[in-house]
């Protein structure tokens, strides 16, 4: 992992990083390097373009059989959201925890990565907003339409609701969401590590590595849905 560490640095002031589009030949290589094992994938990451390594990332999010956030919750989630009554937003933090395992710390570890890519806005131009669009339609959808036809205007507020949720959480300090679901206090600001260090001035990472990709798979989340 040292060799992975000191590839940290250039993704996270590339201008546009998820926004650009990768090479798909590429992205489709290094996603089944990573099918195969994450040492593969981390060392074919190093070689790789950041547009790349992002895009591997967004697929994967893309390609999970549910999204990391409970289809079920969704429509008390929004309607927490929406609300007026400032009660209401404590307990949209209070359903953060009930979300399941291995769900919550992926979303965690991806919130964390959203982060810490917004604080290098002035040099990559993706703010928290820009993340979350490209980010909430793939994590965050709702359960299976009963019946009816989805118009424009229905799919556009529909999209919104994904990007505003998300950005709701990943506005929050991070220690509050892990303390939510119980978990020790390793993601407070005073211990947490960054999940990209901006010291190495060549920097591709396998950024997929660091949102637990090698350690949470689809079939992980896939599993625990169906127990």
């Amino acid at each position: 992992s040292s060799g992975i560490n000191a590839e940290y640095g250039r993704g996270i002031v590339e201008e546009g990083i998820y926004r650009v589009s990768g090479v798909v030949g590429e992205i489709r290589r290094l996603k089944s390097a990573f099918d195969e094992s994450a040492k593969n994938g981390e060392i074919l990451a190093c070689e790789a373009e950041v547009n790349v390594v992002a895009g591997v990332v967004k697929q994967f999010f893309r390609d999970l059989p549910k999204p990391l956030f409970p289809p079920e919750m969704y429509n008390d989630l929004v309607s927490l959201l929406e609300s007026t009554d400032a009660n209401d937003k404590e307990k949209l933090m209070n359903a953060f925890g009930d979300i399941p395992e291995p769900n919550i710390s992926v979303i965690v570890r991806l919130i964390q990565h959203i982060q810490f890519i917004a604080e290098y806005q002035p040099k990559n131009k993706m703010d928290i907003n820009n993340l979350c669009l490209l980010f909430g339609p793939n994590v965050i959808k709702p359960p299976p339409a009963s019946s009816g036809e989805q118009t424009c205007e229905n799919l556009t507020s529909l999209s919104m609701q994904q990007v505003n949720l998300l950005k709701f959480f990943c506005e929050k300090p991070l220690y509050q969401l892990q303390e939510l679901h119980g978990d020790d206090e390793s993601l407070r600001p005073s211990s947490a590590p960054p999940i990209l260090s901006p010291t190495s001035d060549r920097n591709v990472a396998p950024i997929v590595r660091n949102i637990s990709m090698s350690s949470i798979t689809t079939s992980d989340i896939l599993e625990e849905d169906e127990e």
